[in-house]
């Protein structure tokens, strides 16, 4: 048996069909939030990394200063120690000269009371 459109029949399909449009838009307005917070996350997540970026970029910059003044310090201290050491080598040398011509000295002293 055919159904005819009849204005309950028609009531009741326009009923079922904005109930469908109602779901189907409140579905749409669920994914639209979470879209949004989604958004949100990505803007905090990139300024985390911006953060992130300019504090490691600053730690870097510091142990870099840091590492250049412990090495100019280590290098001046370093030539400080080779100049005292040079001074003391030479006085050394001196001292061995005087000392060995003082021994050339009395050797030759030595040798000419013995004549």
């Amino acid at each position: 048996m055919e159904r005819r459109w009849t204005d309950d029949r028609l009531d009741d399909f326009r009923r079922n069909v904005d109930g469908r449009f109602d779901r189907v838009e409140d579905r749409l307005e669920r994914i639209e939030t979470r879209l949004d917070g989604m958004q949100q996350s990505i803007v905090d997540l990139n300024q985390s990394i911006a953060d992130l970026s300019a504090s490691t970029a600053d730690s870097i910059a510091n142990l870099s200063a840091s590492t250049s003044s412990s090495i100019t310090g280590l290098s001046q201290s370093t030539a400080s120690s080779i100049a005292g050491l040079h001074k003391t080598i030479s006085q050394l040398a001196m001292m061995l000269a005087v000392a060995l011509i003082g021994l050339t000295a009395t050797q030759l002293g030595l040798i000419l009371t013995q004549l």
